[in-house]
């Protein structure tokens, strides 16, 4: 049977907010008062480490993210032009807020997360797409998603 694409879509890959002079003072004065508890207790390593993950961070904070094309077909899912089988997937589940759609596809590789899909597409027709060859989970969003959409970052 040919690969042919069933659903396929362009989405960013990973969300990107924008932050205000507000998120940069906020975030610059956390820095601060961790570099100065450690200049306090004399830990002069994790002070530096801190000022070097500050630049790190807001350097970063700036960057948006770039598109990749995703394509769900009757063989596997392909992201960016890397293909996944659907036996290289064990499960898949998506989670609905009102800002954001993502579909997580749980891969056989030990110790891997979770793929994370922005959908922008019809979210009922990628279910019933998946559901025919993998099992869904009910499951939230993957820790690391959440802690950047709350953050903003």
């Amino acid at each position: 049977m040919a690969n042919r694409d069933v659903e396929q879509w362009q989405a960013p890959q990973f969300l990107s907010f924008k932050k205000d002079k507000k998120w940069y003072l906020l975030a610059g004065f956390l820095a601060l008062v961790i570099i100065g508890v450690a200049l306090y207790l004399q830990q002069w390593l994790f002070a530096v480490v801190i000022l070097a993950a500050t630049f790190v961070i807001f350097s970063f904070a700036r960057e948006q993210a770039p598109n990749k094309k995703i394509a769900i077909s009757d063989t596997g899912v392909s992201l960016n032009g890397k293909f996944f089988s659907y036996n290289q997937l064990k499960s898949f589940w998506i989670v609905e807020r009102p800002q954001i759609k993502i579909l997580y596809l749980e891969t056989t590789k030990r110790f891997a997360l979770p793929l994370a899909i922005h959908l922008w597409g019809n979210v009922a027709r990628i279910r019933a797409l998946l559901t025919r060859h993998l099992p869904e989970q009910v499951r939230g969003e993957e820790l690391p998603d959440l802690i950047n959409r709350i953050i903003k970052f």
